[in-house]
């Protein structure tokens, strides 16, 4: 009985100083993300329609831009695009675009509803090369260039997983969308 009073003890001790030790780090990430990304700024604002801009890096040319599906290719529109990964994939790619956003700036966005199309185009490995970012007009005041700049730099790198009809494409175009809630 009494073992198990001194457990329960420690276990309120120590249990408050792991999640402040996770919170910690897990700022210190969001900061490191935001100076890396900050560095230079090379964002291209493509003007898409009048509803949408389509935002992406200046050097990103080597798919941005180019026909898709790439010429030669069949593509078998049954093919399951999930895998057994693709949640951990998306959760990853969600932490990523969040990392990016400031809390003050984050709470903006949920009470105005704000939504990202974001489309990663990846090399025949999984590796994301290029990161194209498509958002309402209505939005451009509220995220900023250095936001946009982030996330594109941020999510290239990224593994994922293509489906294995796709396999044998020089690149391939995966989208993403991303609410704040």
């Amino acid at each position: 009985m009494k073992t198990i009073k001194i457990l329960s003890q420690l276990v309120l001790i120590i249990l408050p100083t792991l999640l402040s030790c996770c919170s910690i780090m897990k700022r210190n990430d969001n900061e490191s993300y935001k100076t890396q990304c900050l560095d230079k700024i090379d964002l291209i604002q493509a003007k898409a329609d009048s509803t949408y801009y389509l935002y992406h890096l200046q050097s990103d040319t080597l798919f941005i831009g180019q026909k898709y599906p790439p010429e030669k290719s069949t593509m078998n529109p049954y093919e399951s695009l999930s895998s057994s990964d693709a949640v951990r994939e998306d959760i990853e790619t969600n932490e990523i675009i969040k990392a990016c956003i400031s809390p003050e700036d984050f709470d903006s966005f949920v009470d105005n509803h704000v939504g990202l199309l974001i489309y990663m185009y990846m090399d025949s490995s999984g590796t994301v090369k290029e990161v194209e970012i498509k958002m309402n007009k209505r939005y451009a005041n509220l995220v900023g260039d250095e936001y946009i700049q982030c996330i594109c730099e941020g999510l290239k790198g990224l593994k994922k997983t293509i489906p294995a009809a796709f396999k044998d494409f020089p690149y391939y175009k995966m989208g993403h969308s991303f609410f704040f809630k």
